[in-house]
């Protein structure tokens, strides 16, 4: 009987593994006596990753909708290519990207990190000029079949992806053949080479369709073309007190360009940019962005309203308008016009006061100086230029950007003013600051700018009105005008070379020194990038906003040399950061004056230079350090 049992259990392994080798499994016997888990079956799922050929993408697209933006696509290996994007939104504006795109298999998209945004305009002589909006954009394009899907983080936030279709090939001429359209406003584009090849004419028309014929419109509708953008936020009324701040903010879909717009109460329409003009002392950040922020308002901007326009290829939109409310303003003007005989003793007893004058302030040509004072009381601030021969000139005036073409004013409508590469002729001039508001005005002391070397640069001298000026005994010629001037022989004074550059690349270039700008969460909050200096040996990065910060480079000049901060702090001191002694000056809690040293090279960072007690904390100090390291 056992026997038997195992001659039929034999017998039964037998049949099966002749039956699943007939089933296809010939594997099966070579698999026998693994563990379970090492066994390797045909159902094991397999991922294929999804990939892009850039050099089959390559070519010129248009934009779906209205087909008046263009991407050409330009291959430069198989996995990257240089896109640039135009965008005009009328005969005389148009928004331009460029940037390089890197396919990314795990996102299954062509990824961008660089892109560069401009606003180009041309005026009506054809002169075209370019507003940098953006750098550093990131975003990425989806492939559909012959469309590039676009996604940009910053032009598009908030709004719909771009979809762009196939047009022909680089340089070829696809401006009048981009799309045709039906009769029932279908559109169909040009197909690709590979679609041409492969997929014959049809050899008949489809049957038409009668066109209908045109019903005339007598007046146009006043709603927004079929694909302009859409507004999802209107902005909302607002009360400051004279002097405050407030942010205005829209929201849209479907916009390449935003523009706000101030309203008077007579209904005189402004852009910002026209509005900044009208108000020189009134701040005004992101004016071309769908939030706003007005800094320093005046109370001649109570019961305006405003309202952001959005535009894309199809049209513009207009926000509903919200009103400003400047509390307070006004009251002066309804005091004399009720008669009151007291009115003008009150407005002196409300006008502001000085409580710190500006000190007189020593420099070499081409450095910098601050000019720091306070007061109590006041809504506007604006700093004066006195000449050695008593003429006065607000900051902003012609006639000092005449005199000084190449110093740079910074925070001329605030209580801390910072000059930058100071001339020889600045030598005697003297500046104060006039502080107002509704009550009346208080002026500063004046302070003196002396510069070292210029001792001959007298009023005098600066008068004559002589086409040639012999050189005085000391072999400085008198009247020096400018920088540019030819020489100053016997004195070791440095005429300046710095160049302003919005590049980092051609400040390096001019500089010589290779430069790390801080990332941007590294700075402190609300300061925004100025601009480059840069001189041979030595290079400058500018921000600034409500405060000014300053970071210079070089590896032949260091500490105060290097930093320009002649002042006399407080307090000096020192802090660790990474391994590095940094050098600090200020108060003793927050530093105005900050170098140091790392890899061979000198760094120094000034922060409201002058302004004690308005300096970088030691966890600021910190961040930007390590932020540029």
């Amino acid at each position: 009987m056992k026997k038997k049992s195992m001659y039929l259990v034999i017998s039964g392994m037998l049949c099966l593994v002749f039956l699943l080798s007939a089933c296809g499994m010939p594997g099966f016997l070579q698999n026998l006596g693994k563990k379970g888990a090492d066994i390797d079956t045909d159902t094991t799922p397999v991922t294929v990753e999804s990939t892009v050929n850039m050099m089959e993408l390559e070519g010129v697209y248009s934009e779906q909708m209205a087909h008046r933006a263009t991407l050409s696509l330009t291959a430069k290996d198989s996995q990257s290519a240089s896109i640039v994007i135009n965008w005009p939104s009328s005969a005389a504006e148009s928004a331009h990207w460029e940037m390089t795109g890197t396919y990314d298999p795990q996102k299954q998209a062509i990824v961008y990190n660089d892109a560069v945004m401009m606003e180009q305009t041309t005026n009506e002589s054809g002169a075209q000029s370019n507003r940098l909006v953006s750098s550093s954009g990131t975003g990425r394009f989806t492939v559909s079949g012959t469309n590039l899907v676009w996604t940009d983080d910053l032009a598009y936030v908030g709004s719909d992806p771009t979809t762009f279709v196939y047009s022909g090939a680089l340089g070829s001429d696809t401006g009048s053949s981009l799309v045709m359209s039906s009769s029932d406003n279908t559109q169909s584009t040009a197909s690709t080479p590979a679609q041409s090849a492969s997929t014959p004419a049809p050899s008949q028309a489809p049957a038409a369709t009668p066109t209908p014929t045109p019903v005339p419109t007598a007046t146009p509708v006043p709603t927004a073309a079929p694909g302009s953008p859409v507004i999802t936020k209107d902005p909302t009324d607002e009360k400051v007190p004279v002097g405050g701040s407030c942010w205005f903010v829209a929201n849209h879909k479907g916009a390449i360009l935003a523009r706000w717009h101030f309203v008077s109460p007579d209904g005189t329409d402004l852009q910002y940019d026209e509005a900044a003009t009208k108000f020189p002392t009134l701040t005004i950040k992101n004016g071309e962005y769908d939030s706003m922020k007005l800094s320093n308002i005046p109370a001649e901007l109570n019961s305006y309203r405003f309202y952001c326009r959005f535009s894309n290829n199809n049209g513009s939109v207009d926000s509903k308008s919200a009103l400003l409310t400047v509390e307070g303003a006004g009251t002066a003007n309804n005091a004399n016009a009720a008669g009151n005989t007291d009115a003008a003793t009150a407005n002196a007893a409300n006008a502001p006061k000085v409580t710190k004058d500006p000190t007189d302030e020593t420099v070499k040509p081409g450095e910098s100086a601050w000019f720091v004072a306070k007061h109590t009381g006041a809504i506007l601030a604006r700093w004066h230029f006195v000449s050695p021969n008593g003429d006065d000139y607000t900051y902003s005036d012609d006639a000092v950007k005449k005199e000084f073409p190449q110093m740079k004013i910074v925070n001329g409508d605030q209580g801390t003013m910072q000059l930058q590469n100071i001339p020889l002729n600045a030598n005697g001039w003297k500046v104060y600051c006039r502080y107002s508001n509704n009550s009346g005005t208080a002026d500063t002391k004046t302070a003196t700018i002396t510069v070292q070397g210029a001792t001959q640069n007298t009023a005098a001298a600066a008068a004559a009105p002589t086409e040639t000026t012999p050189a005085s005994s000391d072999g400085m010629t008198d009247g020096m005008d400018d920088m540019n001037t030819s020489s100053v022989a016997a004195s070791n004074v440095v005429v300046s070379d710095w160049t302003d550059t919005a590049d980092l690349d051609t400040a390096v270039s001019i500089s010589g020194v290779v430069f790390s700008s801080p990332v941007d969460e590294a700075l402190p909050a609300g300061t925004i990038f100025f601009g480059y200096r840069a001189r041979s040996g030595m290079i400058e990065a500018d921000y600034s906003d409500e405060n000014t910060l300053t970071i210079r480079k070089s590896f032949t000049t260091g500490g105060n040399d290097l930093i320009g901060d002649y002042t006399n702090y407080s307090k000096s001191w020192t802090q660790d950061v990474k391994g590095l002694t940094v050098n600090c000056r200020g108060d003793g809690n927050t530093a105005n004056a900050v170098t140091f040293d790392s890899a061979g090279a000198h760094y120094s960072i000034s922060y409201n230079m002058g302004d004690e007690g308005n300096g970088l904390t030691a966890d600021q100090i910190n961040s930007l350090i390590n932020g540029m390291q």
